[in-house]
């Protein structure tokens, strides 16, 4: 009886593990996405930078006669990258898969989920060997109870 204990116990742990792991990875690509947009704010204005340096240095400020005004360069707009919406069931598959347990189980519950389907999601996700879903199909395959046509229904409540 101690050795399933802890064997659940590590499993929790495992899946904690998991679940942490997947919230620092997506934490972290937002931080590179938001120092690349800073470097490259930073590689526009650089040519700013250096015409007003080269210019100071050039000629002391009393000897230095009046000019034309230097035409800015025209300012690149940087266009973002729409990140892909997501559909419903690359949703559901991604919720199922990294979620917490008690996230996993509040969304099925929103999305009328019947109890025994909720149950057996849940096992699979506890299973020391977790093998993450891969497609609708493996979800209907591994999930006893739960039919192609009820997960449509989830999922088309999912959202």
């Amino acid at each position: 009886m101690a050795n399933k204990s802890k064997t659940n116990t590590n499993s929790s742990n495992v899946t904690n593990l998991h679940d942490g792991l997947v919230v620092l990875d997506s934490t972290l690509k937002a931080l590179v996405d938001a120092v690349n947009d800073v470097i490259s704010e930073i590689n526009e204005l650089q040519p700013l930078l250096n015409n007003n340096v080269a210019a100071k240095e050039s000629k002391p400020a009393s000897a230095q006669p009046k000019t034309k005004p230097v035409k800015k360069p025209v300012k690149k707009k940087v266009v973002k990258k729409p990140t892909p919406k997501k559909s419903p069931s690359e949703m559901f598959l991604e919720t199922i898969n990294t979620s917490s347990i008690d996230e996993i189980i509040e969304r099925l519950k929103q999305a009328n989920t019947r109890q025994n389907v909720i149950k057996n999601i849940l096992n699979e996700r506890k299973k020391d060997d977790f093998q993450i879903f891969t497609s609708l199909e493996d979800v209907v395959t591994r999930i006893k109870g739960l039919a192609a046509p009820s997960l449509d229904k989830i999922i088309q409540q999912w959202s």
